[in-house]
């Protein structure tokens, strides 16, 4: 096959919006303008068996989907897939492939998904430029069998307007145009909308850090143990977390013997890094790399560089006590706050350095011969 071929299939719209005709800004490719209403609606392609829209798939290694929307907050589209080997009952249900993905506004984004991962072989693909997180979940399809897609434009606030390009099944990954636009401020902010209690400058939020440090909150008050257990009941105390059935219901028992109920929050780090490579003119100032800001840096293998302001404002406040000083505040509200367990994705060893119960990913654990998805096992099983 050639580079590209467009998909050339009318989509059907249903749901709250409407499809006219139109062009990609600067260019004369054909594509559809979109004016959903706040509920959301869906488009619908549908074809022969692994020639939807006229290109054989399996020729092809890319769907590829132009997308521009304009608005002040970015869009989370879902593009679904189904199988021919399924029945073909109800218009937009049944089992099919899910990839749910985030796409920046204000400027065009190439939507790209890889015709593999419609096997579902992993959870997350790899974060493009203009695309956010990108989660592939359902029933794995084969693409050689896909007779229908969708794209789903989710419910919003307000009217949305999206451009979506005609895609089409690339055998390579195209360029990634990204505009010397500076859309996030010094401070790690979207530069391009304004909202209450927006922070104006790094003078105010090297106060406001220090502000909140020096006034940190009390726990909440109430019949907890030291564990966060219930202390109005008592079972016998064992020393361990374990499980108790006290003849009508389970509880689970804290070590004193308290019933326990797990308030937790998860991904409890200092971190939130974000992709730089290939985004540098997205950004009104980077930190150097080196010297002061260097813990704010990070970087993942082939996926490239990452930045996380929130350590660049802590490093701003605090210094080099920045991690002390993000503990402090951490567990003072997490206290407040009533949270008892420090959750899963969290920063390693952070419950016994808090004194709070805390859960941990396994690297590994066994199999059974059912499994519920992908590797997960049958926890219930007699295995």
């Amino acid at each position: 096959m050639q580079r590209d071929e467009i998909i050339e299939v009318q989509p059907v719209s249903r749901g709250a919006i409407t499809v006219h005709t139109a062009s990609l800004p600067d260019s004369n490719h054909q594509a559809w303008r979109v004016e959903a209403e706040p509920a959301g609606g869906v488009l619908v392609f549908e074809g022969d068996a692994g020639h939807v829209g006229g290109p054989e798939w399996t020729n092809g290694r890319y769907l590829i989907l132009p997308v521009l929307q304009n608005t002040d907050h970015s869009l989370w589209l879902n593009l679904r897939f189904w199988d021919s080997a399924d029945e073909r009952e109800g218009e937009v249900s049944g089992a099919h492939a899910s990839i749910a993905i985030g796409v920046f506004p204000g400027f065009l984004v190439q939507v790209v998904i890889p015709l593999s991962a419609l096997r579902l072989d992993t959870l997350f693909l790899p974060r493009k430029p203009g695309t956010m997180k990108t989660v592939c979940t359902g029933t794995p399809v084969n693409p050689a069998r896909v007779w229908r897609f969708s794209v789903t434009i989710p419910a919003s606030a307000q009217p949305q307007t999206v451009l979506f390009g005609h895609p089409r099944i690339s055998s390579n990954e195209p360029e990634y145009g990204i505009p010397a636009s500076h859309v996030v401020d010094e401070l790690g902010q979207w530069n391009n909308k304004e909202w209450a209690g927006k922070t104006k400058g790094i003078e105010a939020v090297t106060a406001n850090l220090r502000q909140w440090h020096a006034e940190m909150p009390m726990p909440l008050a109430g019949p907890f143990s030291r564990f966060g257990g219930w202390t109005a009941r008592q079972f016998e105390a064992s020393g361990f977390f374990r499980t108790k059935h006290d003849g009508d219901r389970w509880w689970l028992v804290d070590p004193d013997g308290h019933p326990f109920f797990s308030v937790g929050l998860d991904c409890i780090e200092p971190h939130c890094n974000g992709p730089v490579e290939n985004l540098e003119t997205l950004f009104a100032w980077l930190p150097p790399r080196t010297g002061e800001f260097a813990d704010a840096w990070s970087t993942a293998g082939s996926r490239g560089d990452f930045v996380s302001f929130s350590v660049v404002n802590l490093i701003r406040a605090f210094g080099n006590r920045w991690h002390d000083a993000w503990y402090e505040l951490t567990e003072a509200r997490l206290r407040h706050w009533g949270f008892n367990t420090i959750a899963n994705w969290s920063e390693p060893h952070l419950g016994r350095r808090f004194s709070m119960p805390y859960v941990t990913g396994m690297g590994s654990f066994p199999t059974t011969q059912h499994r519920i998805f992908r590797d997960l096992p049958d926890v219930f099983s007699s295995e």
